[in-house]
């Protein structure tokens, strides 16, 4: 019974990037989002390295990432697309942790990243900061854990910098079943056993890209950003290789998404189309708490 409780806080909690600290480890995924006959493909891959550091009531997670994103544009586009087939993004966050009392934390993270093209090397237009703090209310028993989370963050989910609410109730509402629904994901996790697990997500993702050098598009603007916002309805199969070793895999819908060139003050130069389409992803994940 308490192996299956843990099971269950892993795949829950675990997965949950702003509810609760993840454990060390290292994982890598891949997601493609087709072409269509006359818009914008995308694949990109991510591989991410982590670890925990527990002083007690207080705890630090230190997180390494590597974003890499690649797109197709269509036949018909009027303007060479060279420099904006590919961007990458250099990250390190540090999330802190304190618990006032037994039912009530405190959290905020910081995160600076390096997202561009890197047409010109790299500048200080390159360097994108981001960040957060919330409030963490725990509930429910040993066997039945909850959370309520309230707070704000300056993140990219539509596409460009701006200030969210972070907010979002988990719940495992028996030995099978948690849920997590708010902003940005909502997600159910079904977990019948200790090798397996499947969720449902619906999720709201966001980059926001440097150009190294200035693009004009068309005679009258120039884009210095970019921005791309998206939807996604997905499902994930999660396995358990063994105590360490675990992989996923994953299909969904792209609900929405926008693809921007955007001016030096933010404002749209040309939108691309990304049409609502399948998307499929895979991952494999490496637990060094093992």
């Amino acid at each position: 019974m308490l192996k299956k409780i843990m099971l269950i806080l892993f795949f829950g909690f675990g997965a949950t990037t702003y509810g609760q600290f993840q454990e060390t480890g290292v994982e890598g995924n891949y997601n493609l989002y087709p072409a269509g006959s006359s818009d914008v493909g995308l694949n990109s891959i991510d591989v991410k390295g982590r670890f925990l550091l527990n002083f007690g009531k207080l705890k630090l997670q230190n997180e390494t990432s590597f974003e890499n994103y690649n797109f197709s544009y269509p036949f018909e586009t009027t303007f060479n697309t060279e420099d904006i087939e590919n961007y990458k993004i250099f990250g390190n966050r540090i999330h802190l942790g304190y618990s006032v009392s037994g039912n009530w934390d405190v959290h905020s993270y910081f995160k600076i990243s390096l997202a561009s093209n890197f047409q010109s090397g790299i500048t200080s237009e390159d360097f994108l900061y981001t960040g957060g703090a919330y409030i963490l209310k725990k509930g429910g028993s040993v066997a039945n854990p909850s959370y309520f989370k309230i707070g704000a963050g300056y993140e990219t989910y539509f596409g460009k910098p701006q200030i969210y609410p972070l907010v979002s109730y988990y719940k495992r509402l028996n030995e099978e079943f948690t849920a997590e629904i708010g902003f940005p994901k909502t997600e159910i996790f079904f977990t019948p056993n200790e090798k397996y697990s499947l969720s449902a997500k619906l999720d709201f993702t966001g980059t926001y890209l440097n150009l190294g050098e200035p693009l004009q598009p068309n005679l009258q603007y120039t884009a210095e950003k970019t921005g791309l916002s998206s939807t996604v309805l997905s499902i994930n199969y999660n396995y358990v290789l063994d105590d360490a070793w675990s992989f996923n895999i994953g299909g969904g819908y792209l609900l929405n998404s926008k693809y921007r060139l955007l001016d030096k003050n933010n404002n749209e130069v040309l939108q691309f189309e990304i049409a609502p389409r399948p998307i499929f992803s895979t991952g494999i994940k490496l637990n060094l708490e093992k």
